[in-house]
């Protein structure tokens, strides 16, 4: 586990940044910074890195997760987007905007819990999570930072 510290704009060191995305390439699990909160980060597209986020969260499989991209392009690669979300999106995004498609077969169904669609949305990131989410070659399955509270 490594602890990368932001600078005072919310920002990470260039190698720091280079070093996250590549462990997240590699299946790594991060919390980031948007602007709801934070974000638990894992290769949306990997079904070892969904697993652990699950696992890591005590999240129910049968609870889907959406995922965060950088563009429309990119939540196209991972949804059949309507016409009438694409305008959607581009008059609204980014902002808090999820555009809920039928999925494409890349995305795995353990991280839609089968369910057959999938929920993209282009956070307004926030200092190093922007950057994160463009230099990235993956969607993040994104999911709020902590752990739910059960009473």
């Amino acid at each position: 586990m490594s602890l990368l510290k932001l600078t005072p704009g919310g920002l990470l060191a260039q190698g720091d940044l280079e070093r996250l995305c590549a462990a997240l390439a590699r299946g790594g699990c991060s919390v980031i910074p948007t602007d709801t909160g934070y974000m638990m980060a894992v290769d949306a597209l990997s079904e070892a890195s969904i697993a652990r986020l699950y696992t890591i969260k005590g999240r129910p499989e049968t609870n889907p997760v959406h995922v965060a991209v950088a563009s429309l392009a990119k939540a196209e690669a991972l949804a059949e987007v309507s016409d009438t979300a694409r305008k959607l999106a581009r008059a609204l995004l980014p902002g808090p905007l999820t555009i809920v498609c039928p999925k494409r077969a890349i995305v795995p169904d353990s991280l839609v819990a089968g369910s057959g669609t999938v929920g993209s949305r282009s956070r307004m990131a926030i200092g190093s999570s922007s950057a994160i989410l463009r230099r990235s070659s993956a969607a993040f399955s994104a999911t709020k930072g902590m752990r739910p509270v059960r009473a």
